[in-house]
């Protein structure tokens, strides 16, 4: 008896710190190794005349917030954040992450192709872009969002070229748009 509680301490203990591994601690999304493995799944299951697209979000002037307001209202607005593209995950079948700081991404495979994709990272950027109060205080938030959309007729790329390519294009979104800040009001 005893060494079956001892087993099932052991596993319970096991399956802590995988989930730590592969989680955020602050949001407790997937973070980036999770969805380099995500990605890679996503990738090898593709299907013929399936688009597999990885977007990269950032929030834009996110040092700002916490200089303000400090880092812990910072975190608040990170979780907000995460909580609402929670939901907007499980309602579009989307794999969301935070990669670090102030990145999140979200990885799809879909039939529809790049206009597909622009819609759900236009709908990903809505979400991201509405009012949070935190501390008393009403956050206007902006985001600049970069895409890397598979193409079903040319060769095969892996997770982190697509993640480097939806980095390139979310610097670009980010330098080429006059984007307000992510500031305190």
């Amino acid at each position: 008896l005893q060494n079956s509680q001892l087993v099932d301490q052991l596993r319970d203990e096991v399956a802590q710190r995988e989930h730590e591994a592969l989680h955020d601690a602050l949001t407790a999304l997937p973070n980036r190794v999770m969805f380099d493995l995500q990605t890679r799944r996503a990738l090898a299951a593709q299907q013929e005349g399936e688009s597999v697209a990885v977007a990269l979000i950032d929030i834009d002037h996110f040092k700002e917030v916490n200089d303000t307001l400090g880092h812990h209202h910072g975190d608040e607005l990170l979780a907000e954040l995460a909580r609402r593209l929670e939901v907007l995950a499980a309602e579009r079948s989307l794999v969301v992450s935070r990669l670090g700081g102030d990145e999140f991404a979200f990885l799809l495979t879909t039939t529809g192709g790049v206009d597909e994709v622009s819609k759900v990272a236009a709908d990903v950027k809505a979400v991201i872009e509405e009012s949070v109060e935190i501390a008393e205080v009403r956050v206007d938030v902006t985001a600049s969002v970069g895409i890397s959309v598979t193409d079903p007729t040319a060769e095969p790329v892996d997770g982190s070229t697509m993640l480097r390519q939806a980095d390139v294009a979310m610097y670009i979104a980010k330098h080429s748009s006059p984007a307000t800040s992510s500031r305190p009001k």
